[in-house]
């Protein structure tokens, strides 16, 4: 069921601040985990660019998803990326 017909909202407020149904429930999904982290106590900039940072490296066989939820995550020992570090200024 697209988002707009589960909560009501109006095709037109959908698009309006998302573009699509697609990017609204993308957006939902990163903000639930933005607010768990949060909930967790972690900062939730340097939790997002970390886990982006690590699943840019991201290899099945390797490492685990799980791993990068809020509740689990353990700040990685590698430095983020330069365009991280300058946007965390």
């Amino acid at each position: 069921m697209p988002p707009c017909e589960k909560y009501n909202l109006s095709p037109f407020v959908v698009y309006l601040f998302f573009g699509s149904p697609d990017a609204a429930k993308y957006s939902a999904i990163i903000m639930s985990v933005l607010s768990s982290a949060r909930r967790h106590g972690l900062n939730e900039w340097e939790y997002l660019t970390d886990v982006l940072y690590r699943l840019s490296d991201w290899n099945p066989k390797r490492d685990s998803l799980q791993n990068l939820l809020p509740d689990r995550w353990a700040k990685s020992p590698t430095p983020p990326t330069e365009a991280a570090t300058i946007m965390a200024r």
